[in-house]
């Protein structure tokens, strides 16, 4: 018997099981990328549809817009990384003064708000684009000036 041809199909064997488990892997990471990235894109839609209405919208299309951001929302909660959540909590936050400011349940100037609301969703896109670049520096701070925070 030829020891040195059981040898190599024993770590052709094992070598096979690991390339097939690594490739398995991979392509799991791949397809909940692509599963984020169509989740942030709805978001995104969802929050533009939602920031038409906003200020001036009527109410039954706030209610709509609103009804869309939630369950775009809701999605994002389930997948999405914790950086972009806590951008998302931002966004809520400013868009929760900035309507308490409008109904007058509270004091404040809602052009500033308003300048928070743009800066949070600056951020979560950020925070978006930071899922796919794996921690590198990369963000719209790049292409157009933005203040934000370097992930740790």
């Amino acid at each position: 018997m030829n020891w040195a041809v059981i040898i190599a199909a024993l770590v052709t064997l094992i070598g096979g099981v690991f390339v097939y488990r690594w490739q398995k892997e991979t392509d799991r990471l791949a397809e909940l990328a692509k599963e984020r990235r169509e989740t942030y894109r709805d978001f995104i839609e969802a929050i533009d549809v939602y920031m038409l209405v906003f200020f001036n919208g009527e109410l039954e299309a706030k209610r709509q817009a609103f009804s869309r951001y939630r369950v775009a929302k809701r999605k994002v909660f389930l997948i999405g990384s914790s950086w972009v959540l806590s951008a998302i909590n931002a966004h809520a936050n400013a868009l929760n003064e900035c309507e308490q400011v409008m109904t007058g349940a509270r004091m404040g100037v809602a052009e500033e708000l308003n300048d928070a609301i743009v800066k949070a969703e600056d951020e979560i896109i950020v925070q978006m684009r930071n899922d796919f670049a794996y921690g590198v520096g990369v963000g719209l701070a790049n292409i157009v000036p933005l203040r934000r925070e370097i992930r740790k």
